[in-house]
């Protein structure tokens, strides 16, 4: 009897410890559930603008005559860039699920039209303001503190194809980067047909393009023949311009800038979307 009652009493104990690791097991997955959730909230959290590249509808600031001005913006691993109708600028930001901080911006100084000048103030005005933003495939909103609508912006073309303004060139003897001239417009508007057209400062000139990948070659310009005496170094910067287009190999679009490269490394020209 006395045996018997022992052997009952290992059992019992026994069980009661397998009861006890189940237990524990259970707690250990219920330990691991909470883990993943956590995991999948912050991983609903993590910065869904990084990479992404915008132009601005400029049809909500409201300023005269901004249909020929076209603002960008960029986001890269807390760093965010752009152009604000003239200067461009830089930055950081931080993003928690769906707020948006921008942090103090700095910009470059260069002087600029009436309309531009407007639309620059407008534009960094507001992203001082920013503090949420809702996304989409086709849409960038920018928000404040109250929910209203701050900024909206389209995506950027990331390729080569469109329409932009030069804001620099390499000059003729490639020994330094040049801006373009006060009171010219140098454009180059890169066709879906392979066809590239343009202004040159006084004439227009047309020609073609191939792309392969980030590599590009461009052909001999066509271009007419007026003679422009003012404003002055115009005649320079056309022949320069094109000679810097033509020797151009690779190209890097950042959504914010487009920048072409010749076979050793050195900018030949940037460019900036033209609006319209």
């Amino acid at each position: 009897m006395t045996t018997q009652r022992f052997l009952r009493r290992s059992i019992s104990v026994v069980a009661i410890a397998v009861v006890g690791t189940v237990l524990l097991a259970a707690c250990g997955d219920d330990s691991s559930s909470s883990s993943t959730s956590a995991s999948g909230s912050t991983a609903s959290g993590a910065d869904a603008l990084n990479g992404t590249r915008w132009t601005l509808d400029i049809a909500g600031l409201n300023v005269p005559g901004a249909d020929k001005v076209l603002p960008t913006i960029a986001f890269a691993d807390g760093s965010v860039s752009g152009n604000a109708g003239c200067n461009t600028f830089s930055g950081s930001y931080t993003v928690s699920g769906a707020s948006l901080t921008i942090g103090q911006l700095a910009s470059t100084k260069m002087a600029c039209g009436t309309v531009e000048t407007a639309v620059e103030t407008a534009v960094l005005g507001r992203l001082g303001k920013v503090a949420g933003y809702t996304m989409t495939a086709d849409a960038l909103t920018l928000t404040d503190s109250s929910g209203a609508t701050l900024l909206t912006y389209a995506p950027a073309p990331t390729g080569l194809q469109g329409a932009w303004v030069a804001t620099g060139y390499l000059n003729a003897d490639k020994s330094g980067f040049v801006s373009i001239v006060i009171d010219t417009e140098v454009t180059a508007a890169f066709g879906p047909d392979g066809t590239l057209a343009g202004s040159s400062g006084c004439n227009t000139y047309s020609g073609s393009y191939t792309v392969d990948g980030d590599a590009m070659t461009v052909s001999q310009m066509i271009s007419t023949q007026k003679a422009c005496e003012t404003p002055a170094g115009v005649m320079d910067q056309e022949s320069g311009y094109l000679a810097a287009l033509q020797s151009s190999v690779k190209f890097q679009n950042d959504g914010s800038t487009l920048t072409l490269f010749n076979a050793d490394g050195q900018q030949t020209v940037t460019y900036i979307p033209k609006a319209g």
